[in-house]
């Protein structure tokens, strides 16, 4: 069973071009928030200081790889610093929005925090993702993964 607001949500991501497996959504009862679409990737929409909280609490046993970015005006260096402990580096993915915080300042974020990254290129089979940070993040990450 899926909600009338999932139906809803998966009809728009199919409009902007997002292939949807509607299989992964059956068992999500919030979709956006620790969802899988895959068996190696999670994403999550959270794009504060207690949603980070909450996804070490969650993924607390493993290592993952970060696919991140975020807007100006949200405290990423202080996300950042709580997501240390279940990640193994960053993958910073570009996301064409005005309010997306310039490059080098989420990677003078990333030093001061002691992290490893690099760009976002693509998904490698053997590893487990989580693609966090708002909408617009995860958005830009479905449509790179899943094509337009």
């Amino acid at each position: 069973y899926l909600s009338q607001n999932l139906r809803l949500a998966i009809a728009a991501m199919k409009v902007i071009g997002v292939n949807v497996n509607v299989d992964c959504f059956h068992d999500t009862p919030l979709f956006g928030r620790l969802s899988a679409v895959t068996e190696h990737i999670t994403i999550d929409v959270g794009h504060n200081a207690l949603a980070a909280k909450a996804i070490v609490k969650a993924l607390f046993h493993k290592k993952v790889i970060l696919v991140y970015n975020s807007y100006k005006d949200k405290p990423y260096s202080e996300i950042l610093h709580i997501l240390k402990p279940i990640i193994r580096h960053v993958e910073i993915i570009t996301v064409d929005e005005e309010r997306i915080e310039v490059q080098e300042k989420l990677e003078e974020a990333l030093k001061e925090n002691g992290m490893d990254y690099r760009q976002f290129s693509e998904i490698d089979a053997e590893q487990e993702y989580l693609v966090f940070g708002s909408f617009s993040v995860v958005e830009q990450f479905l449509k790179e993964y899943f094509g337009e």
